[in-house]
């Protein structure tokens, strides 16, 4: 059984909403129920749907009088009935909206099967090997520079090292 078939998501803010706060005030928590069992029936309805003159089985199974569903469905704005005779509840529909429709992104990443992922991960993966070896020949060539620059002042200085001290020698054996 897939899971979405057995949620339906519900906002915090629901009871907040002016409609539901009439049904309460109207009906009490009497319509707060039969609204969520009406709701939940709705759900596992084909196209959340059912008609409108075949209530008194529902109100049977719920406690409830017809003239209570019906009072529910028609006063409150919460449902609203087709032309068809057939009623729907504007929150299952707003609510399985967002729900079908993120199914649907789903299933049509999950058709791709990896393929498109794969290919853009090889392209990467030879993107930052190709800078990675770009930058290891880069720092190569700097650090053979400063070798080669290091090597010359180091040559320098062994140089002037050199004169300098053969210059004291010589300033040494005049003075002897």
């Amino acid at each position: 059984m897939d899971y979405t078939e057995q949620f339906i998501r519900l906002r915090c803010s629901l009871m907040s909403d002016y409609r539901m706060m009439k049904l309460r005030a109207d009906m009490k928590c009497m319509g707060v129920g039969l609204y969520l069992e009406m709701m939940l029936f709705l759900r596992r309805q084909q196209e959340y749907k059912h008609d409108f003159n075949e209530l008194d089985l529902l109100a049977e199974k719920w406690g409830a009088t017809v003239e209570d569903l019906q009072h529910l469905i028609k006063d409150f704005n919460l449902f609203v009935i087709t032309e068809d005779g057939y009623f729907r509840c504007l929150y299952l529909d707003e609510v399985m909206g967002y729900q079908n429709k993120l199914s649907e992104q789903r299933a049509a990443a999950g058709s791709k099967g990896g393929r498109s992922s794969k290919k853009k991960t090889a392209q990467k993966a030879e993107k930052v090997i190709t800078s990675a070896v770009l930058a290891a020949a880069d720092k190569e060539a700097d650090s053979k520079e400063n070798c080669m620059e290091n090597n010359a002042e180091n040559s320098v200085k062994c140089i002037k090292n050199t004169i300098e001290k053969s210059e004291d020698e010589n300033v040494t054996q005049n003075v002897v």
